[in-house]
């Protein structure tokens, strides 16, 4: 039923009842609004002309007293961007663009210095200003000016091909906005359409490593008001209870505005304290937040708008690179996809070089003649482990290219088999000093003679397995915000379904029989090869998803339905993706035929 209602959603957005688009397009938003990352979606994946000839798309007030809306033409889209005012005021404090103040001076001083005045110059950030700077604004205060700014916007309420968004809901939901702004501004989305890397828009909003996943709106407006009020001293505190116009942040999409020490002094009971330090959860919750890592189900509609997510609409890599963890079937994979007569794959050399020469490496081999040749080849790539993948600069030359390369994950989704295949590795390499013996087994007689036999530890067995799923997670992360096209395919599909999936994604024929002269070395259960398995048993037993690898160890026949459901549902998302990416493509060719 829910994917059913997905697919009449997308349909709907597809075909938004737009008896005309449109083809010019202007913004509006204060300073520090999210106006960078509006403009660059509606740049990168839409097609029209955007302007700024009907006022700077901060519209500056000559007289802040008596705001007046701004006037674009009528068949002009409009869309303004607005920011919860704690965060706002933060932005404003670190960066006053068009308004610089002496350096040093604390947020609250900050707060209550008036007048407000913002400069046009060519080093209008510069203090002491600039003698020969045009004031183009004034204000009795920065919040003066801000209340000045949302009237003048709400005179905008009313106009048609006009649309209100929050920053917050930005940031979090670009496909969201992506619909809301096809759907409600009539402009014609591109059907090449992806997200926005809010770490390369504009200055001042670079993100570290470890934070590729955007904040939730309440999450990230109770943040702020949280530091805003830890920041602020009894008077500034009161002067920001008495400035904010709390008519017109509600109008504005924050009900809530303003710091939890301003409901006393507005006669209001106070809610919830958001800035109390919650108690940690108990360890044995962890197996439920970790439930969301192995079902990764994104919005189905989001992996059609945000087409490097899943790389289904229509792109064919000439150039890929295949990305895969230790253990998870890479010399086999290599090996089935070389018997094709029309792919090439090289192996995990790139591993064995230092990481000054990794890019140099890459770069030699798509451009050689001969491991690359696309006369004879359709497709030409790079077996690339986890850790050289996510260094920056391997990252960076990749996104410099995702227009002819793309990418293909292949991960293990039964952990607990990845582990005793990395245990059983060690253990031969240990007793027999031969790291190839160890690795790749060609006969299965020869490779018993060692004995598959493991003895896992029980201590650390849910930390091993919680930081194979945190590796597959964050590399899922990490291409889902980058610019390459990808798909993901499961190490226990290539071995009970075959490869016919992958070799079409790569454009050749997946009619042609493919073969490796690689064997599995372990083809007993898992209750026949841990010799602890009692302990393991006792241990994973009763969590999820942890149990779900004893119980689908075999076959599905005796597995719950929690745990069926919880297999397949990546593959699921990948096949609903890829019926909506044809679906909008198809009504989309209908509609420019008629």
């Amino acid at each position: 039923m829910r994917m059913r209602w997905l697919l009449l959603l997308a349909a709907a957005a597809a075909t938004a009842p737009c008896t005309r688009n449109a083809t010019r397009f202007t913004l509006y938003g204060e300073r520090h609004s999210g106006t960078n990352l509006l403009q660059h979606l509606v740049e990168q994946n839409f097609r029209v002309d955007v302007r700024f000839q009907w006022g700077w798309k901060h519209f500056w007030l000559a007289n802040a007293s008596e705001p007046r809306a701004p006037e674009p033409d009528a068949d002009v889209a409009v869309a303004v961007s607005l920011r919860e005012v704690s965060a706002w005021l933060a932005s404003m404090h670190r960066k006053p663009h068009h308004s610089p103040r002496p350096r040093g001076q604390g947020i609250g001083a900050w707060l209550m210095h008036g007048p407000w005045i913002s400069y046009s110059s060519p080093n209008h950030n510069k203090w002491p200003v600039d003698p020969a700077a045009t004031r183009v604004e004034t204000a009795s205060d920065v919040l003066a000016l801000r209340a000045a700014k949302l009237k003048a916007f709400a005179g905008l309420a009313g106009r048609p091909r006009t649309a209100f968004f929050r920053y917050e809901d930005v940031q979090y939901d670009q496909a969201g906005t992506l619909r809301r702004l096809a759907a409600e501004l009539c402009l014609p989305l591109r059907e090449d359409a992806r997200g926005v890397d809010r770490r390369k828009v504009g200055p001042g909003l670079a993100l570290r490593a470890q934070r590729l996943a955007p904040v939730r709106p309440g999450a990230l407006i109770a943040r702020s008001e949280c530091d805003l009020d830890a920041r602020l001293g009894g008077p500034a505190r009161e002067f920001y209870c008495r400035g904010v116009d709390r008519d017109l942040e509600r109008r504005a999409g924050y009900p809530a505005a303003g710091l939890r020490s301003c409901y006393r002094a507005w006669g209001l009971p106070e809610p919830p304290n958001p800035c109390a330090k919650k108690k940690p959860r108990p360890p044995a919750r962890m197996g439920r937040n970790l439930r969301v890592a192995f079902y990764d189900l994104h919005d189905p509609i989001a992996r059609v708008l945000l087409a490097p997510r899943a790389g289904v609409l229509s792109f064919i890599p000439r150039r890929y690179v295949l990305i895969i963890n230790q253990r998870a079937g890479g010399t086999w994979i290599t090996e089935t996809l070389n018997s094709h007569a029309q792919l090439h794959i090289a192996g995990e050399f790139v591993t064995f070089k230092p990481a000054e020469h990794r890019v140099p490496h890459i770069e030699r081999f798509f451009a050689s003649a001969e491991e690359c040749n696309e006369t004879r080849y359709r497709a030409c790539g790079l077996r690339i482990p986890y850790k050289p993948f996510v260094e920056s600069e391997v990252m960076r030359w990749l996104e410099r290219h995702a227009e002819r390369v793309g990418a293909i994950l292949v991960t293990r989704w039964n952990k607990l088999s990845h582990l005793v295949s990395h245990t059983s590795t060690r253990e031969i390499q240990k007793a027999t000093g031969d790291i190839g013996k160890a690795y790749h087994c060609r006969d299965h007689r020869a490779c018993a003679a060692h004995g598959v036999e493991v003895t896992i530890e029980t201590p650390t067995l849910l930390k091993q397995m919680r930081e194979m799923v945190d590796a597959d997670t964050q590399m899922r992360a990490l291409l889902n915000h980058s610019k390459l096209r990808w798909r993901e395919f499961v190490y226990e599909d290539l071995m009970t379904g075959g490869f016919a999936s992958m070799i079409d994604f790569l454009g050749a024929d997946p009619s042609s029989r493919v073969k490796s002269t690689l064997v599995k070395r372990i083809t007993r259960p898992l209750a026949e090869t841990i010799e602890n398995f009692g302990d393991v048993e006792q241990i994973i037993g009763s969590r999820l998803p942890y149990r779900c690898f004893l119980e689908l160890d075999v076959s599905e026949t005796n597995a719950t339905s929690e745990c069926v459901a919880l297999r397949h549902a990546a593959n699921r998302t990948h096949q609903v993706g890829k019926i909506l990416a044809d679906l909008l493509i198809s009504t989309r060719a209908m509609i420019l035929r008629f």
